[in-house]
């Protein structure tokens, strides 16, 4: 019986230690994602977090390889420095497609003209579609898109 308790409290204490907030903020459920480096970048779709910001970008996103990145409707992104942005190269396609009641809105930290690096498009793919998305903040490199 005391061998049984132990593991039960072990388990418990496992548990409550494996992973708190701020030893990795990144992967809370119905918290801002932060993404400080690339291996931080989700690799599914981006989704609604049920969150003022869903994202915090602080560095330069780069979807290549022929990734299909989707953003959900009302999302909100907020870019950090003017390193920070989105680049989406080759056939790599990003689609963010919000609706009149659930935009997707993408923005800096400051609501400062220039105050993140914007949108890169090298992609020639016709599968990039943008509708309900408002961009705002964006210019600090001469190729951004905003």
């Amino acid at each position: 019986m005391k061998t049984k308790l132990f593991y039960l409290i072990a388990v418990i204490a496992f548990f409550f230690t494996a992973c708190t907030p701020e030893e990795n903020e990144n992967v809370q459920a119905g918290s801002t994602l932060i993404i400080n480096s690339s291996s931080e970048i989700p690799t599914g779709d981006w989704v609604d977090r049920g969150v003022d910001i869903d994202y915090h970008v602080k560095i330069n996103v780069n979807f290549s390889g022929g990734k299909v990145v989707n953003v959900e409707p009302g999302v909100t992104i907020e870019f950090e420095g003017t390193s920070a942005g989105f680049t989406i190269s080759g056939s790599s396609v990003l689609k963010m497609i919000g609706t009149a009641t659930k935009p997707i809105i993408l923005k800096g930290q400051n609501a400062v003209k220039g105050n993140w690096k914007g949108i890169v498009l090298e992609s020639a793919d016709p599968n990039n579609l943008w509708e309900y998305v408002t961009i705002s903040d964006a210019g600090s490199s001469k190729a951004s898109i905003y």
